[in-house]
């Protein structure tokens, strides 16, 4: 990967930002072609990995995927997100936790349907099988609006 790229979510105004560029400076993030203050303390910004689904979409933090399981004989739909943790995009939703490069090598057809942000209908808690949120920005979890884990 030799460009850095990133999308940002806004949460005064609830929309994604998708930048044509970006730039550093002094551990800030500058979007030049973004018509609206750059005020970091409202964006949540997520990283582009490098790694794509099966329309050839790179994958983002926060993005939501799903793919096929065959389990008993059934092709099952499944339906994970993902996050960044310690430097690598992991599957936040699958137990235990799995980079998002080691699921794209069990399911080879993975396809982006959304993210935690724009689309919270896609992947509800009582679908997952977690037992505590592991959402980090607990303002954009979407996941909890009925089921409130402990930690929150």
């Amino acid at each position: 990967m030799d460009i850095i790229k990133i999308r940002a979510w806004d949460k005064k105004y609830r929309e994604m930002i998708l930048p044509k560029k970006s730039m550093f400076c002094k551990g800030s993030i500058l979007l030049p072609d973004y018509k609206r203050h750059n005020n970091t303390e409202n964006l949540a910004v997520m990283l582009y990995s490098n790694l794509f689904d099966i329309d050839k979409k790179e994958f983002c933090k926060g993005d939501i995927f799903e793919c096929y399981d065959l389990m008993h004989n059934e092709r099952i739909k499944v339906t994970f997100s993902v996050g960044f943790e310690n430097g690598a995009f992991v599957v936040t939703n699958y137990m235990p936790i799995r980079t998002l490069a080691e699921i794209l090598c069990t399911y080879t057809d993975a396809k982006i349907i959304g993210n935690i942000y724009e689309d919270r209908n896609l992947l509800p808690c009582q679908n997952l099988k977690i037992d505590k949120c592991r959402i980090t920005d607990k303002e954009a979890c979407n996941y909890c609006d009925d089921y409130k884990p402990s930690n929150l």
